[in-house]
């Protein structure tokens, strides 16, 4: 069996799962992650502080995971009367406008 379908690879997938999807929930990006291109989900990951997930294609059971979290979440925010983010309509544009600046003061 490789690392990869481990319980231990398991447990560290939806450890970054987690991360991911807090950092993206917090920015108002509310899933379709798995949808992205690897370019955007490699931002996204390096931007949440995360090393981005290995995979062979974008639709990796890391994005998929964070996808999952993110309509539980919107689930629960119903349920509680919580009001989650604003979603955004373009997730490039939100991690754009997440980016730190590179000017300096």
């Amino acid at each position: 069996m490789d690392y990869a379908h481990t319980s231990a690879a398991a447990r560290a997938r939806h450890r970054k799962a987690q991360t991911l999807a807090r950092w993206c929930y917090a920015r108002g990006i509310l899933g379709g992650l798995s949808d992205q291109p690897p370019a955007l989900q490699r931002v996204i990951a390096r931007q949440a502080g995360v090393r981005p997930p290995h995979h062979s294609d974008c639709r990796s059971e890391t994005w998929q995971l964070v996808d999952e979290l993110l309509a539980a979440r919107v689930v629960w925010d119903r349920v509680h009367g919580m009001i989650p983010p604003s979603g955004v309509a373009d997730v490039a544009a939100a991690v754009d406008s997440a980016a730190p600046s590179s000017a300096h003061v």
